[in-house]
């Protein structure tokens, strides 16, 4: 298989674009490719970039982006060039409106310098009328004082930061009432039966998943058939054994069309990554499947479920200890059903009695 039909083939498992680095990683370790350079990936950039030359544009395989590429049957029409330009238009009146705001800055300027005016204006008024009636004086005093009053505050801007600041000393009060409503809830922890039952499940799903983790490989086969089977999948037989890894076909019943399904499983303890799914996702029509689940018992990175969760192609569900602990206990394997008998009264039965 030469590179460029490697590539072809990497592409449309993968259902989107890739670096022609990723797609020779891909390629190499699907076995369709056994390079004997030292540099595949290169060879892989320049093979694909000749083709799309040779053709004129009209390859099965196009350049996305720089280094990318992708099947010329995924294109659409273009639209993103005319998102750009309603904010070149935007950007226009911002710079417009910087000599509005200075004007706004200059207007109180104005306001102040009046203001100053008409203070000093006022001031020599007052020290005039003082010596008309010195009898007099008690009364009018407060007139002058009851102007001022509102004037002050606008003199300078100093005086409205400890009105500010105010609500700032309310602050550790309310915090200290906010902290000590939880304190008051605390005697409500015990909670109701089913509370108390929810708990208990919780904790048994945890020790299950810790004795997930030291499972071997046949053992852990032996559970994942039978939770296959007790979940309600149907026909499960195993389709392919690879190293650290292995796959069941199984059908899921019910509905109006039954669906096909391909279930790996990671038997060795590695975190899975972006390149199981695609591989499981790339497999998927060589078992006949629509959908595909992959169950470990280890850990999952962010790259898987970013590729899990890409659009417009087979769905891979992921499924780690924790929901295959869940999955065992609402199917009763690995745990014991305990069953204690509560005595509830029974208005009904004394409300008969009374008549």
């Amino acid at each position: 298989m030469t590179f460029f039909e490697a590539a072809v083939e990497v592409l449309r498992n993968a259902g989107r674009p890739l670096h022609y680095k990723k797609i020779t990683e891909i390629a190499i370790k699907q076995g369709l490719l056994n390079p004997s350079g030292q540099t595949p990936g290169l060879t892989m950039g320049n093979q694909l970039n000749q083709e799309i030359r040779k053709n004129n544009g009209q390859s099965t395989v196009v350049r996305t982006r720089p280094g990318v590429f992708g099947l010329s049957a995924w294109q659409a029409p273009e639209e993103p060039a005319a998102v750009t330009e309603p904010v070149v238009i935007e950007e226009a009146p911002a710079q417009a409106a910087e000599p509005a705001e200075e004007e706004a800055e200059e207007a109180p300027r104005g306001r102040r310098r009046r203001r100053g005016r008409r203070r000093r204006s006022e001031e020599p008024a007052v020290e005039a009328a003082a010596p008309e009636a010195p009898a007099e004086a008690a009364a009018p005093a407060p007139e002058p004082v009851a102007e001022a009053a509102p004037e002050r505050p606008r003199r300078t801007r100093r005086s409205r930061k400890p009105v500010e600041e105010a609500p700032a000393a309310e602050a550790p009060v309310a915090a200290a009432a906010a902290a000590a409503e939880p304190v008051a809830a605390a005697p409500a922890a015990s909670g109701t039966l089913e509370e108390q039952a929810a708990a208990i499940n919780a904790a048994t799903e945890q020790a299950i998943a810790g004795k997930l983790a030291g499972l071997g490989a046949d053992a852990a086969e032996a559970l994942v058939a039978q939770l296959l089977t007790a979940a309600g999948y149907v026909d499960p037989v195993v389709a392919r054994r690879l190293d650290g890894a292995l796959v069941w076909t199984v059908r899921q019943a019910g509905g109006l069309t039954d669906v096909n399904l391909a279930v790996g499983l990671v038997t060795d303890n590695r975190i899975v990554n972006d390149q199981d799914i695609i591989g499981l996702r790339g497999s998927l029509h060589h078992h006949g499947a629509q959908e595909g689940i992959l169950i470990t018992f280890g850990k999952i990175d962010a790259s898987a479920h970013d590729e899990a969760s890409v659009a417009n192609v087979a769905r891979i569900s992921l499924v780690d200890s924790q929901r295959v602990a869940s999955l065992m206990s609402q199917n009763g394997l690995g745990v014991q059903i305990q069953q204690v008998p509560v005595a509830r009264l029974d208005d009904a039965f004394f409300a008969a009695l009374v008549g």
